[in-house]
């Protein structure tokens, strides 16, 4: 839908854990977090659309759910 979104990947194998953080933050608030679950898991982060560096588009903010979905079959 070409929204484009603000992610970190941390690296790690194994099924995915996806950090989201709330409203008002960036996916940057789990930087010192993230990091200890890549011995077990792939770990990805998401700025939500309007938040950090994630684009700011005038609609379409009730789809966290499919944003987060396109992040982990990323």
């Amino acid at each position: 839908n070409g929204v484009r979104l603000q992610y970190v990947d941390w690296g790690g194998r194994g099924d995915v854990i996806l950090f989201l953080p709330g409203l008002g933050d960036d996916v940057h608030r789990f930087d010192s977090l993230a990091p200890h679950f890549t011995d077990g898991f792939h770990v990805i982060g998401l700025s939500r659309r309007g938040q950090g560096a994630s684009d700011k588009p005038a609609a379409g903010y009730d789809t966290d759910r499919e944003d987060g979905w396109a992040a982990v079959e990323f």
